[in-house]
């Protein structure tokens, strides 16, 4: 598996001030590393950043989130690039996005392109049918690109006949990311395996928050075989 992180200079985010989006998200990596509580209930904000009733930090992470969600709109003509060119050298590519809005913002440049797109995106937007249709299509090499949800594709489908993977943005969760990647960099894979990350400056401290929590998983990951192995001694011995 090769993993490329494709960086965007701030210059092309010229309607968003990239230092302030530094420091809200260097807080709110503060404000879910304080309490897990927080990164659950930032979780349940709508995709348009939407927040009623919320005082202090949940209203701080709902106006972040919905930064996050303008930062993810505005990576789409760098992340069509990168699809064109993969589509062109490896074949069909799988696009990830936390939201529904560059999915069909890539949906409408891949179309006016000529390049056909098929979603796979959550029940509250697509019958779970349509989906599996969706994906079954993918399959048979009926689209050049599959646009997914996180939360609808990051587990349990196998897409490992392609080669290419495309986050147009990042999850805070470490395993949300890898279950992503684990669609086509799996069993059965007979080929090389590209995943790329399009990022940005402010992206330092979901990078930040992944890296530290894949080193928490490690390490709980470690104890888990030690203390198998060591139940596993005791068991010869009796």
């Amino acid at each position: 598996k090769t993993e490329r992180d494709v960086e965007i200079p701030d210059h092309a985010f010229t309607h968003l001030d990239m230092d302030e989006i530094r420091e809200k998200f260097e807080r709110a990596f503060w404000l879910m590393a304080r309490s897990r509580g927080m990164a659950k209930a930032w979780t349940k904000v709508g995709d348009d950043g939407e927040s009623k009733e919320m005082s202090g930090d949940l209203l701080f992470m709902a106006q972040t989130q919905k930064i996050r969600k303008q930062l993810a709109d505005a990576k789409v003509p760098f992340t069509m690039g990168q699809a064109v060119h993969y589509r062109r050298h490896t074949g069909p590519v799988v696009i990830f996005s936390e939201f529904l809005s560059p999915l069909d913002l890539i949906q409408a440049n891949a179309v006016h392109g000529g390049y056909k797109c098929l979603k796979a995106v959550g029940q509250q937007t697509m019958p779970l049918h349509e989906r599996e249709e969706n994906i079954r299509q993918f399959k048979q090499g009926k689209a050049d690109f599959l646009l997914a949800t996180y939360g609808a594709m990051s587990e349990g489908e196998n897409l490992q006949d392609f080669r290419t993977l495309i986050h147009n943005d990042l999850s805070w969760q470490p395993l949300v990311m890898l279950q992503s990647q684990r669609r086509i960099w799996r069993i059965g894979q007979k080929n090389p395996t590209t995943i790329v990350r399009m990022m940005c400056g402010a992206d330092e401290q979901i990078l930040k928050a992944l890296n530290k929590k894949e080193k928490m998983i490690r390490a709980f990951e470690e104890i888990l075989g030690a203390i198998k192995q060591h139940n596993n001694l005791k068991g010869e011995e009796k």
